[in-house]
C-alpha cells in the first residue's frame, strides 16, 4: 500500500477519527467531514502557491524540511504534531484566506470555527510530510514540485468525474478557497485514493 492510501484509509478509521475528534471535543463523523472537505482544500491551496517560481521554490523548501516525517503511522503523528508550526503552515498556505476558509469549512462540517482550524492546523503537516516523502523519493526539483501539485490538481478535479453529480473535489476545494460556495459539493476520501493513490505508489525498482 502506498502512502497516500495509508493516511488516507487511517483518516477513515474509526480509531484516528475518535483520536481525533477528542482532541477537539467533537465527533468522529464530523471529524471526517473536515478531513474530506480539507484536505483538498489544502491540497488545491498549494497548487496555487506554486504557480510563481517563488511559490515553488518556498514550497521546496519547506518539503524539504519535513521530507522525513514519519507519516506512515498516521496516529504517532498526530499525537506529536506541533501546533505552532500547523498553525503557521496554514497561514502560509492559505494567507489572508484563512479566517474565511476556516469559517466556511467549518459552516460545512458543522462544527465551530475553532475546531476546523485545530484540526487543520493537524492535517496541513500531515500534507506537507506526505508531499515532502514524494519529493525525497523523486528527487524533485522546485520545477518537479510545481509540475506534482498541478498534477494533483488535475487529479482532484477528475477524481469524481463519474459520480454523475456534475461536481469535483477540485470544484469544492475551489469553492472553499474563492468567494463562491456551493452547498451542492460534495466528496469523499474515497474519492481522493481513487484520484490520488496512483501518483504516489512507490517505483518499481
Amino acid at each position: 500500500m502506498n502512502t497516500l492510501e495509508t493516511i488516507m484509509k487511517q483518516l477513515n478509521n474509526k480509531d484516528a477519527l475518535q483520536q481525533l475528534g477528542n482532541s477537539i471535543n467533537a465527533k468522529p463523523d464530523d471529524v471526517k467531514k473536515v478531513a474530506e472537505l480539507g484536505i483538498p482544500a489544502l491540497m488545491e491551496a498549494l497548487n496555487r502557491n506554486t504557480n510563481t517560481q517563488e511559490g515553488a521554490q518556498s514550497l521546496a523548501r519547506a518539503l524539504e524540511q519535513h521530507q522525513d516525517d514519519d507519516v506512515d503511522d498516521i496516529a504517532s503523528f498526530l499525537k506529536n504534531v506541533d501546533a505552532d508550526d500547523g498553525a503557521k503552515i496554514i497561514e502560509h498556505i492559505l494567507g489572508g484566506k484563512s479566517s474565511n476558509v476556516t469559517s466556511k469549512l467549518a459552516k460545512k462540517a458543522g462544527m465551530s470555527s475553532e475546531q476546523t482550524r485545530k484540526l487543520l492546523i493537524q492535517f496541513a503537516p500531515l500534507l506537507l510530510g506526505l508531499l515532502g516523502k514524494k519529493k525525497k523519493e523523486d528527487n524533485l526539483d522546485a520545477s518537479g514540485v510545481s509540475n506534482l501539485t498541478s498534477t494533483l490538481s488535475s487529479l482532484l478535479g477528475a477524481s469524481n468525474n463519474n459520480s454523475g453529480s456534475g461536481s469535483s473535489l477540485l470544484n469544492l476545494a475551489s469553492s472553499l478557497l474563492d468567494d463562491d460556495d456551493d452547498d451542492n459539493n460534495s466528496s469523499s476520501l474515497g474519492s481522493i485514493l481513487g484520484g490520488l493513490g496512483s501518483l504516489f505508489g512507490k517505483k518499481k525498482k
